[in-house]
């Protein structure tokens, strides 16, 4: 697994975390890509992979059925799978080929309506984990990988309304040696990217936990299409914050 360089103010954030809460279960999210789901974000993004410029953003949302008080950090598990079980191309292998092609940011849309930033400009997010990581069907697994994303704002944190869509962070993805001579090969594979699982932590160490999107379907978003890309065969992981913290050691 890759250890990912995040900074200090998120790793503060971490250092506050009770390593075993109670969970409540609420709601459900979304994964569209260039706006939230509330504000027509699209399932599906293709890309001509004829530039080595530019970036594609895929953007998590949140909706609760019961509000929450002081909410201070979240932990999101993202899955891909490439279609047909093929093996993962250079393109996509992000600790490797294009190392550093990979980010996450708690940056809202200016142009967003429907949706309202969780942390009210306040926040931070960053990716900690890119791996293998998964129970995942044995002919699936070297086309799997998974992401993992945290971010947060500092204490007493922000109180969430039930009923209303939250922008909870972008992942971007960027260009970087797509045609450039030595490229990394593998742009124009079908690929889903599958929002799995997110785990938000309160200041009074409350974690309440979503595990299904919205409606049918609305946390997969595919990219060239998606097909022959599973979106159901990746893993359910519902980590410990313990296993988060072990990220930064």
């Amino acid at each position: 697994m890759r250890r990912w360089n995040v900074s200090p103010a998120l790793l503060a954030m971490l250092s506050v975390f009770v390593l075993s809460v109670p969970s409540a279960m609420a709601a459900g999210f979304d994964l569209r890509w260039n706006a939230c789901a509330a504000d027509g974000g699209v399932s599906n993004r293709d890309f001509a992979c004829d530039t080595d410029v530019g970036t594609h953003t895929a953007v998590a949302s949140i909706r609760l059925d019961q509000p929450i008080t002081g909410m201070v950090f979240f932990e999101a598990v993202l899955d891909f799978i490439v279609a047909g079980n093929q093996t993962v191309p250079p393109w996509w292998e992000f600790f490797d080929c294009r190392i550093g092609s990979l980010s996450a940011d708690a940056t809202i849309d200016p142009g967003a309506v429907a949706c309202a930033d969780w942390s009210a400009a306040s926040g931070v997010a960053g990716i900690i984990g890119f791996s293998h990581e998964g129970s995942i069907a044995p002919a699936d697994t070297a086309s799997h990988r998974r992401i993992v994303v945290a971010g947060g704002v500092n204490p007493p944190g922000v109180d969430l309304a039930a009923n209303q869509d939250y922008f909870l962070f972008n992942v971007v993805i960027d260009n970087f040696s797509t045609t450039d001579p030595g490229g990394c090969a593998g742009c124009t594979m079908p690929v889903c990217v599958v929002l799995n699982s997110i785990r938000i932590l309160n200041a009074s160490a409350g974690v309440t936990q979503l595990t299904a999107a919205q409606v049918p379907g609305s946390n997969f978003a595919t990219w060239q299409g998606g097909s022959g890309a599973n979106c159901t065969a990746v893993p359910v992981k519902r980590s410990t914050w313990g296993a988060v913290k072990a990220l930064y050691h």
